[in-house]
């Protein structure tokens, strides 16, 4: 039963085709090539990571492209950073404002000035190599694989604490295949999932898993074949796995929802990459980004075309955009405004792209000025718990939050000031391994309203 925090909201009927228009599109032309591989939307506009680069020499670079409010940006020249000879393919935001950045051999920390932290590089043979990181409560789970002795691979995954220092580390998978682990998820009661696959030695495909672990990385328990590739993010009552516009919606314990599948006909005289990216959207459902690409008479890829396509709960395609330029490097990726809209990043005519939409039609939502936001808030889960439990909201428009935990006496345990929220599926977890068996209650705080959640902890 969903706790709904009252509002007046009409909804504006938009037609099937709808779609948002382009606001605005950058292209870094300092650098002869480039790739934005990570969007981090903030107050004022949009933090973009990647790689950029002239000849053989490649840096690590970062922009802050900054909303001017006339449906354009403005370039903050003192927060671009460059560091040389670094290729980094996966970010994720911190609580302190900062960002972790992790591929290849290497994982590092920038603050919120985009200065360096620290910086840590790991030990990969040929062609094995950093392919995730996932922030939780405990630090950073960072996954991917390495090449054996024997010339077959084995899945990794190890925690980092906020100073980056390792707290454990395991592999994963029999000696004489060929093991992958690409990115992960937090698991509502503890843990984590990672999406990975196993290729058996003299086999020409690999088989997709979905497998759980615990919090210190150990009892690693496959719960699903999947049958697919692409890589997994969360979603309401579980998460979601994607491989070309497939997508499909599994339980916590690996079982299947539902699935969909968002190719429509301007897809289906070309071949379809497995996306890249997928983000939640304002409101509910979510975007798959990726490319495809045509097939010239020897066989070889041309016409390349990054696409980003939006889905809702039920994994249905609510539009499409593509982009017709040609593309020569395949990571894109996206994520929703506080406005409504959504940023695009990925490569276009080898030049670092950044793209800017108008509000998304299908999370247009026209209020009452004298009603507040709504938030509608699920059941925290497991409840009675042990050690962990998870709380999800969703927000239809940008939102500030704050998030508390107090025991049945009142007293103030916990306090997380979340900053203003971006629309669309949010989920947190509170670890309480460290407090006694009993009752106590989370206040959650949003845009004015308050809603108080009592949850049971037993040992």
């Amino acid at each position: 039963m969903l706790i709904i925090l009252s509002i007046i909201i009409l909804f504006i009927p938009i037609s099937l085709s709808a779609q948002p228009d382009i606001q605005w599109q950058y292209y870094n032309q300092t650098y002869l090539w480039g790739s934005c591989f990570g969007l981090h939307a903030v107050e004022n506009g949009v933090v973009a990571l990647g790689s950029v680069g002239n000849g053989n020499n490649r840096y690590l670079g970062g922009f802050l492209l900054e909303n001017d409010g006339f449906g354009s940006f403005i370039i903050a020249d003192s927060n671009f950073f460059e560091i040389p000879n670094v290729r980094l393919t996966h970010t994720v935001a911190t609580d302190d404002g900062g960002y972790v950045l992790a591929g290849e051999n290497m994982y590092l920390k920038m603050d919120e000035n985009f200065e360096l932290v620290w910086s840590h590089t790991y030990e990969v043979g040929n062609w094995g190599q950093i392919y995730g990181v996932l922030k939780s409560d405990a630090g950073y789970l960072i996954s991917g694989y390495n090449d054996r002795p024997n010339e077959t691979a084995e899945a990794f995954g190890f925690l980092i604490d906020d100073n980056g220092d390792t707290v454990w580390e395991h592999t994963f998978g029999d000696e004489e295949d060929y093991n992958f682990a690409y990115n992960s998820v937090n698991h509502p009661e503890g843990g984590f999932i990672i999406k990975g696959a196993t290729q058996p030695f003299g086999e020409p495909h690999k088989e997709p898993w979905l497998m759980r672990i615990d919090e210190d990385g150990e009892n690693p328990e496959i719960i699903s074949w999947i049958g697919s590739g692409g890589l997994i993010t969360v979603f309401p009552e579980g998460l979601l796995n994607y491989a070309g516009l497939t997508i499909e919606h599994f339980d916590w314990d690996g079982e299947r929802i539902n699935s969909g599948n968002l190719e429509g006909a301007e897809y289906r005289r070309a071949f379809i990459r497995y996306p890249t990216g997928i983000t939640p959207g304002p409101g509910r459902g979510g975007l798959v980004c990726g490319y495809v690409f045509d097939v010239d008479g020897n066989h070889q890829e041309t016409n390349r075309r990054a696409f980003f396509v939006r889905f809702n709960d039920q994994l249905e395609r609510l539009w499409y955009i593509n982009m017709e330029e040609n593309t020569h490097l395949t990571k894109y990726t996206a994520v929703n405004s506080p406005d409504g809209s959504f940023y695009f990043g990925g490569t276009i005519d080898s030049k670092f792209w950044v793209a800017k939409t108008d509000p998304d039609p299908y999370s247009v939502q026209e209020t009452s000025h004298l009603s507040p936001i709504m938030i509608s808030v699920e059941p925290a889960y497991p409840n009675p718990f042990n050690s962990r439990v998870s709380i999800s909201y969703t927000l239809p428009s940008p939102t500030p939050l704050r998030i508390t935990l107090f025991d049945t006496n009142g007293r103030l345990l916990r306090s997380s000031d979340r900053g203003v929220e971006a629309p669309g599926y949010h989920s947190f977890s509170l670890d309480a391994t460290d407090y006694p068996a009993g009752s106590y209650f989370v206040r959650i705080e949003a845009g004015g309203e308050v809603e108080m959640i009592k949850m049971s902890l037993i040992r």
